[in-house]
């Protein structure tokens, strides 16, 4: 019953337990078990974050991105995903990467992007794993290596994303 491990969530969110403040902001965000109510998960999502939740860090950077539930700002998502990508957070350090390879809320930095997408890919996130092989096909932020290229696309293959197959 949702509802009810949503109350029980609310409870030890209130007394400060970090995992229940990110369990309640992900139901507050999908309106499970709730209402659903961006500015609620936002709220429960920074609380968490500030308590040093890396999966809340995230979401509340792609509640910034995305202007749900806050006001769109990406220089502060871009901010609490390197918050997260620091530590070690994949997910994180995908977007961050992405943030830099756009130049949204942080100045456009290809190579710092493709560094993000490596240490990402290095962690086995298939989506890094993927925007590596194509930083080194066309030689964005990374000197253009098409051995290399085909490697990583073969990982992400092997790891199951269909783009790269």
């Amino acid at each position: 019953d949702l509802a009810l491990a949503v109350s029980w969530w609310r409870k030890a969110a209130e007394a400060g337990h970090a995992d229940a403040m990110h369990n309640l902001a992900c139901s507050y965000s999908k309106g499970e078990g709730v209402a659903k109510d961006w500015a609620l998960a936002a709220s429960w999502w920074r609380k968490a974050a500030e308590a040093g939740h890396t999966d809340a860090m995230f979401g509340l950077g792609c509640s910034y991105d995305d202007g749900e539930g806050v006001a769109e700002d990406r220089a502060l998502a871009a901010s609490w995903w390197r918050k997260a990508a620091e530590a070690g957070h994949t997910d994180a350090m995908h977007n961050l990467a992405w943030s830099y390879r756009k130049g949204e809320g942080v100045a456009e930095d290809l190579a710092l992007a493709v560094s993000w997408w490596r240490k990402a890919a290095e962690a086995g996130n298939t989506d890094a794993i993927h925007n590596l092989a194509r930083a080194y096909s066309t030689g964005e932020g990374v000197a253009k290596d098409l051995a290399l290229a085909v490697s990583w696309w073969r990982k992400a293959a092997e790891a199951g994303h269909t783009d790269a197959m």
